[in-house]
């Protein structure tokens, strides 16, 4: 969590800032649920690491699509949860 909200305060936009507030609140109850679920806990810090090393080279390019494989893949896995959560067994 600490890392998505150091993220948006490095860009040092108090708009953002105060929206990111609100995307927030809903990102920590997407992480709640997806605790604990990762095959493997290391894939999200690398995860993360693939977005700090785009935003250091200045690719924006390789920035959305660490961005993009980042949600995709959190998307993807509370899909799964709810899927085995609502169907029955």
């Amino acid at each position: 969590m600490r890392f998505h909200e150091m993220l948006v305060a490095c860009l040092r936009n108090q708009r953002l800032e105060r929206t990111s507030r609100t995307l927030l609140v809903e990102t920590r109850m997407c992480l709640a649920r997806l605790e604990g679920h990762y095959s493997m806990p290391q894939e999200a810090v690398d995860e993360h690491s693939d977005i700090v090393g785009a935003i250091e080279s200045a690719d924006v390019a390789a920035v959305i699509k660490a961005v993009g494989d980042h949600m995709t893949n959190a998307a993807e896995l509370l899909d799964r949860l709810h899927t085995q959560h609502t169907t029955p067994r």
